[in-house]
């Protein structure tokens, strides 16, 4: 596992807000570690439908789940981006979940 003898103890998976995530979460599982860990991003979205998805056909296990935190609660939790111009903050429900992989797999085992 992993590249060149190396493999990652901590995964991030974010920025892809598309089913497309689910193919990245599944091809990181050859570059983790046995101890890793996957932060996956913004589990509101396609992100979070991936990781139920993974984590119900045994490639992942869901460890802990962080929100989503309502847009409107004004939580400290959930932190409204920043902008430089108006509105000047937006404020979407946010969440992340801490996951860990039970194997390794390919995209044709999904």
């Amino acid at each position: 596992r992993g590249h060149a003898g190396h493999a990652c103890d901590l995964i991030l998976i974010d920025g892809d807000h598309t089913a497309g995530c689910r193919s990245d979460m599944v091809l990181m599982s050859n570059a983790a570690s046995p101890r890793a860990r996957v932060v996956v991003d913004d589990i509101q979205m396609p992100p979070g439908e991936a990781l139920a998805r993974l984590n119900a056909t045994g490639l992942m296990r869901i460890l802990e789940t962080y929100g989503p935190y309502s847009a409107r609660s004004r939580d400290p939790r959930n932190p409204c981006m920043r902008m430089v111009q108006p509105p000047y903050e937006m404020c979407i429900p946010w969440g992340f979940s801490v996951a860990k992989y039970l194997r390794a797999a390919t995209l044709s085992d999904y």
